[in-house]
């Protein structure tokens, strides 16, 4: 799958991501494939198993950054939500809202996995050139 077929799979501002990455296509796959490493979702539910506050809003903070410049809509509104549940103290929001976030992630990451690596080629074969 291409860049280009991610709205096919998510809800994506697919143009407004693409613009803050110059319109190049391959540098925004490489942050797109960066989402696979990255430990925020992973420090984000251990600040959510722990009930630490301050972990929670910190680290849905990254998220709500790094989902909305992505163009990943859903997670982006989600985290912003959770962000807001902790700020005004509506503690009985964060783990509902975690649940959803942890879908939703998801979701990015099986549709990540299917784009082509950078390298790859699709229906174009390179053949060595022929000697005569």
């Amino acid at each position: 799958m291409k860049v280009r077929e991610l709205d096919q799979y998510l809800k994506i501002d697919l143009e407004g991501a693409l613009a803050r990455f110059m319109g190049r296509e391959d540098m925004y796959a490489r942050f797109l494939y960066k989402l696979q490493q990255d430990e925020t979702f992973q420090k984000l539910t251990e600040a959510v198993e722990s009930q630490t506050l301050s972990d929670i809003e910190r680290y849905a903070h990254t998220l709500k950054g790094v989902l909305g410049n992505l163009g990943l809509e859903e997670g982006y509104q989600t985290s912003s939500e959770l962000v807001q549940a902790v700020r005004e103290d509506h503690t009985e929001k964060i783990e509902p809202l975690y649940l959803v976030l942890k879908e939703q992630i998801q979701t990015y990451l099986n549709v990540i996995g299917m784009l082509e690596q950078p390298g790859q080629l699709s229906l174009i074969h390179i053949s060595e050139p022929t000697r005569h």
